[in-house]
């Protein structure tokens, strides 16, 4: 049932799991609001929020749709990735993030966020076949449904399809999803459900506690409360040892720095780590196997109780990881060899103390990290203009559609284009107006002569989809 609004508009009913954005575009389509089409634009733009599920803050759609689809919270719960991206933090936390969504000024959200490149772009033009051919014969639009926006699935979570790309939005989403195989297939299929099912959930609060509490019931918490990481470690690698049909996932699934991050990340009352990584964490805590009860032995931090030949063989392998890693500081080095730290920490501490580096004053300036090669080949090897449409308009040749087409931000934008074209200025300017309206006007004059059509210059204004003026002040034709 259609709701009607005080201005006398009719606005049509939005799908349940449908994204804010999904519903501001049917708006745009649908009705002459003006308000709608430029949050829906400027949204675009500069990057929808929460990977593309909410073209603005909350407060504004529903100032621009006079709360015709439900106040701000209602909407921020059901048609949003909110739920999702606040998996990690607790309650007062996740109500801070909540107000500064739907009432914030400044641009950025508070969302926790992975490093550049890891992290996922626009996902509005991600569309499953199956949930697409449904919403085309039921209600006759497309729907993005919000399970399609969670970051890196590749499958649709209800019927297991892979997910197409429909909009120039998503260009480097569909670029980073590949078919690989059966363990990939199967793995991204898990992966898309229990992201979705904590989307879903209605309780309140971190999902973390329950994971910890899944993992000390198998053995990998000691009685001090502490996580078993070397064991957890090795058995967290080999369940996704596989991979998965995103490389980016792939990458963070096998990266374990980003992983222990995660971990340390989920006792600060101030922010919370990322949901992809907890996804990860939760499913392995379900699927790996309980530690098997060994006979306790005694620990020592004295070398001289440790009469093993692992002894020698850790201290030999730190000593090389070092000198391997010559510029690295003690961080570093122990991200590197963690498994022997751990071993020199619990049975040779004073040894390992002695071959620490110093520790360095920390430097008041942000580390340049490296962008993943996987996003930098999928792009270099792209030969598909991402930026074609349907209706027949030629693309800007300017930076700027094509970063709006693979659906980045500015900043990664930037980064990607200094490290595949070095020494070309990225300034994102349109093209020469002149050029764009010439391949247009000849584009439909080559049309109209094919069409047997009239070639008069009012014809050919309607055709290219241009006023005659335009086409007059910016072409050749007369």
């Amino acid at each position: 049932m259609t709701t009607p609004t005080h201005d006398a508009r009719v606005q049509f009913p939005a799908w349940p799991g449908e994204s804010v954005t999904s519903i501001a575009d049917m708006v745009a389509r649908t009705s002459a609001s003006r308000a709608v089409r430029t949050l829906l634009r400027r949204g675009i733009r500069r990057g929808a929020l929460l990977y593309g599920s909410l073209p603005c803050r909350v407060q504004h759609f529903c100032e621009a749709t006079s709360s015709a689809y439900g106040d701000e919270y209602d909407l921020l719960e059901s048609h949003t990735l909110h739920r999702f991206a606040t998996s990690g933090m607790r309650v007062a936390m996740e109500e801070r993030v909540a107000e500064n969504i739907v009432f914030g000024k400044v641009s950025r959200t508070m969302y926790p966020r992975l490093l550049p490149g890891l992290e996922c772009g626009n996902r509005f033009g991600l569309q499953c076949p199956e949930c697409a051919y449904e919403a085309a014969r039921v209600v006759g639009r497309r729907i993005s449904h919000v399970a399609h926006c969670i970051p890196y699935v590749t499958r649709c979570p209800w019927h297991g399809c892979k997910l197409i790309c429909d909009c120039e939005c998503s260009a480097l989403e569909i670029l980073l999803s590949q078919r690989r195989g059966k363990a990939y297939e199967s793995n991204a299929i898990q992966y898309a459900r229990s992201a979705w099912s904590i989307n879903q959930r209605r309780s309140v609060g971190p999902i973390w506690p329950g994971i910890f509490a899944q993992l000390k019931e198998k053995g990998y918490v000691t009685s001090r409360e502490k996580l078993r990481i070397q064991e957890f470690r090795a058995k967290f690698l080999s369940l996704f040892s596989a991979g998965f049909e995103d490389a980016r996932l792939t990458q963070l699934a096998t990266d374990w720095s980003a992983i222990e991050r995660c971990i340390h990340g989920v006792g600060r009352p101030d922010r919370g780590p990322p949901a992809s990584p907890l996804v990860l964490l939760e499913w392995a805590a379900n699927d790996i196997e309980p530690i098997r009860p060994s006979s306790s032995r005694p620990r020592s931090n004295s070398a001289a109780l440790v009469k093993r030949p692992e002894l020698v063989l850790n201290r030999r392998q730190w000593l090389k990881n070092a000198e391997t890693n010559a510029s690295a500081n003690r961080t570093e080095l122990r991200r590197t060899a963690l498994a022997e730290w751990l071993w020199l920490y619990k049975n040779d501490r004073q040894w390992l103390q002695e071959n620490l580096r110093p520790a360095c004053a920390p430097v008041n300036r942000r580390r340049l990290h490296e962008l993943p090669q996987s996003v930098l080949s999928a792009i270099s090897q792209n030969t598909v203009d991402m930026r074609d449409r349907a209706g027949g308009r030629e693309p800007l040749s300017s930076a700027y559609q094509l970063r709006l087409a693979y659906g980045m931000n500015d900043y990664l934008f930037d980064r990607v284009t200094r490290a595949l074209c070095p020494g070309i200025n990225p300034a994102q300017r349109p093209a020469a107006r002149e050029v764009f309206v010439s391949r247009r006007v000849q584009r439909a004059t080559e049309r109209s002569m094919i069409e047997g059509l009239q070639t008069d210059i009012t014809s050919l204004s309607k055709k290219a989809r241009l006023r005659v003026e335009t086409v007059r002040k910016f072409s050749n034709f007369r």
